[in-house]
């Protein structure tokens, strides 16, 4: 049997279950954010990149220059910051949810390395075991070649 690093070693792939990864975000599942964020390091890190830049003041605008054109300007800017929001939200849900099934793989993984190190110790106990049998028998023989 070949022998492989420890970051090489060949693993089986085991078996999913149908029902371990979520509904897809257009069948309805929304994960509760805070939820996910209070349970998950990785989507917490995902979630919180870093510190923002401050905003800058707001300048009131004077009602004389307020006109039909500053209206629909106001119009535009409030539809594209809900379609932002709501862009960010849709991102966020599928992080969070990617960040959940990561979580269960890597928790699967780790218990598929515990079995397979287990399985490695009890073969090497069991290949020790024959190789000490085998010396038995050899020393035997040589001290009592014809039994």
């Amino acid at each position: 049997m070949a022998s492989f690093p420890p970051h090489e070693k060949p693993f089986a792939p085991i078996p999913v279950p149908q029902d371990f990864y979520p509904v897809p975000p257009n069948r309805g599942f929304r994960p509760d954010y805070h939820q996910v964020i209070a349970t998950s390091y990785l989507a917490h890190t995902l979630f919180h990149p870093g510190p923002r830049r401050p905003r800058s003041e707001k300048r009131p605008i004077p009602e004389e220059l307020k006109d039909e054109r500053y209206f629909e300007r106001r119009q535009r800017n409030n539809l594209a910051a809900k379609k932002s929001r709501d862009a960010r939200k849709r991102r966020e849900d599928q992080m969070a949810m990617k960040a959940q099934i990561l979580e269960k793989e890597n928790a699967i993984l780790r218990a598929q390395v515990v079995t397979l190190r287990e399985e490695a110790y009890s073969l090497k106990q069991l290949l020790l075991h024959k190789r000490t049998q085998q010396l038995q028998q050899r020393h035997l023989y040589v001290l009592h070649p014809h039994s």
